[in-house]
């Protein structure tokens, strides 16, 4: 796949990297301020670490659903893909 190809995979991991760091702003929490509020909720995880996780946009959607309890997030919308990225998709 050339490399500016974008997959419904990168978009859904870009989709859900701008969802939380969007989540994170709008509660007016830092890194720090976030990590600390996971590992008070049971997430053993560092700063450093989890800005690196967020920054990847590669983390299970159990993570995505922690982060968004202690944001106080309750729902969210899940787009549909652009056309272009479903046609370009091939069958298993």
């Amino acid at each position: 796949m050339p490399a500016n190809k974008q997959s419904v995979d990168d978009f859904y991991r870009s989709y859900v990297r701008r969802l939380v760091k969007d989540a994170k702003a709008d509660a007016g929490m830092t890194y720090k301020e976030l990590a600390a509020a996971l590992r008070l909720n049971g997430v053993r995880i560092g700063t450093q670490v989890l800005i690196n996780r967020i920054n990847r946009g590669a983390f299970k959607i159990a993570f995505v659903f922690q982060v968004f309890a202690v944001l106080g997030i309750k729902t969210i919308d899940i787009p549909e893909p652009p056309k272009s990225l479903k046609r370009s998709a091939t069958k298993r």
